[in-house]
């Protein structure tokens, strides 16, 4: 599993570069002001992604505000998707809490795009990739 961080940077980036980055197992940040096609440019990388990790179930798109999920293909947000609910539990407590079938669900995730990651505080996305861990998503 790797992380794919989407804030976007498209200062003379193409999305083909962007492709060959992520393609490569790397972690990116992808920055860029309103009105840049991070958007659009979100859904063709997620369409690639779907397609190299063979499938839907393979990517997930999450971001830390429900709003901030309307705009992502199946975009949940990080506290639903983990269970974090409203951030009193711990990573142990988060674990111990969730299913089975969740925990597979976690296991078979090949790429996750967090939108709008500089919403999100450091605790959680260290509790995100500890998560991830203990669920054999992270190599």
């Amino acid at each position: 599993m790797y992380l794919l961080v989407v804030m976007f940077i498209f200062h003379g980036n193409t999305m083909e570069q962007i492709k060959a980055l992520v393609n490569g197992n790397h972690n990116c940040v992808v920055l860029g002001g309103p009105g840049t096609g991070k958007t659009a440019n979100l859904l063709k990388l997620y369409n690639v992604l779907i397609n190299v990790h063979g499938g839907v179930h393979r990517v997930q798109c999450l971001a830390p505000t429900g709003l901030a999920s309307l705009n992502l293909p199946d975009g949940k947000t990080i506290d639903h998707f983990f269970g974090f609910f409203d951030g009193r539990f711990t990573v142990e407590e988060v674990k111990d809490r969730m299913t089975t079938s969740k925990k597979q669900e976690i296991s078979e995730i090949k790429v996750f795009i967090i939108d709008e990651i500089s919403m999100l505080s450091a605790k959680k996305l260290d509790q995100v990739g500890e998560l991830c861990i203990q669920n054999n998503t992270c190599h």
